[in-house]
């Protein structure tokens, strides 16, 4: 009676190979502003993408078209806010907990502080995410002229999947959604502000994140402004900052984010490339594997019945070659159909026998 044992699917054939990634989540920080990035962002044609889901491809080729580039620069203060500057106002951050918070900013003709921070974003945030918060704030235009902003700013990550850039596709793509709607009234003494004529903001705006890169890769934004909900007007926008040049960032957090990935993706196509070539023949009783090797490798060779229950085992470690073989003798076993596993590096291949 030959020696008979179980063992489980799981153990039965043992896979190797290494799973990419896991979803794909913003955190505070591989995401949140460097201090002393200065960035260059390219205009690009503006574009309406509103599909919603997993597994979307988005396609970016056009984006690295354009020659028309706006600057950003982020500065921590000593008060720890974070700080957006560009040419025309600077936007002050603060972190609270996991949450990035506006709470004022400020330009040569206005400046607002809020009372109640406009929500930005929240840390960790991955797809499915929604959150939405009032936000509330006091300034003055023009030197003299006092306004109040009141509002809502919800954020949501509402789709992932791929993006192509050129040629290459980029994978771990998620985008998150964010929408701004609030008033603004404004008169030459604070005390009538409260009845003074509104108008209406309502801004959208669309980041793609890429995993392994702290700023988004495609940005666009709609804002689009009322008076006392009359439509007055919409301004579009769209720009880029592309991976290849977030890349040259120093950036240790992605940097080391995407070398693990880079590792992972080997070693995913390693595993899934064949390196053994064999053919499979019986005489008798004798099941005999020949086979030839493109790497290095550990074998092992089973046959067992449709149950699970394992009758024969071999394994071997073979250096990469040609002219090799190995032989295992199910002499005695029941007549019937049976399973020859072969594991090469993880990797499994299945015959049928006939004994």
């Amino acid at each position: 009676m030959p020696n008979r044992f179980i063992l489980l699917l799981a153990t039965l054939i043992t896979m190797t190979s290494n799973v990419i990634a896991q979803d794909f989540m913003l955190t505070r920080e591989a995401n949140i502003m460097s201090d002393s990035d200065e960035i260059s962002l390219t205009r690009m044609p503006y574009f309406s993408s509103s599909r919603c889901g997993k597994g979307l491809l988005w396609d970016f080729t056009e984006s690295s078209t354009s020659k028309r580039h706006f600057n950003i620069w982020h500065q921590v203060d000593t008060v720890g806010r974070h700080l957006q500057l560009t040419d025309r106002d600077i936007t002050y951050y603060q972190n609270a907990k996991d949450t990035l918070l506006i709470v004022s900013k400020e330009s040569p003709l206005y400046k607002i502080t809020y009372n109640r921070p406009i929500l930005a974003m929240h840390y960790p945030f991955a797809y499915g995410d929604s959150l939405s918060a009032p936000f509330s704030g006091y300034g003055v235009y023009c030197g003299d002229h006092p306004f109040k902003e009141q509002g809502m700013s919800t954020i949501m990550s509402d789709a992932e999947g791929d993006a192509v850039i050129g040629e290459d596709t980029i994978h771990n793509v998620l985008r998150v959604y964010t929408l701004r709607s609030y008033s603004i009234c404004m008169d030459i003494d604070s005390a009538a502000l409260d009845s003074a004529r509104l108008k209406q903001i309502i801004k959208e705006r669309y980041d793609w994140y890429a995993r392994g890169y702290r700023y988004p890769i495609v940005t666009t934004v709609t804002s689009t402004s009322y008076d006392n909900m009359t439509p007055l007007g919409t301004k579009q926008t769209a720009y880029c900052l592309l991976p290849d040049i977030q890349s040259q960032f120093a950036d240790s957090v992605n940097e080391d984010i995407r070398r693990k990935d880079s590792l992972a993706a080997a070693e995913q196509a390693r595993a899934n490339t064949d390196i053994i070539h064999y053919t499979v023949s019986q005489s008798g009783g004798l099941v005999t594997i020949d086979y030839s090797l493109d790497s290095d490798a550990d074998i092992t060779a089973l046959v067992s019945d449709a149950m699970g229950i394992v009758y024969r085992r071999t394994h071997v470690h073979n250096q990469s070659g040609t002219g090799y073989n190995l032989t295992l003798d199910c002499s005695g076993l029941r007549r019937g159909q049976y399973i020859l596993y072969i594991n090469v590096n993880g990797k499994v291949y299945s015959n049928e026998v006939a004994l």
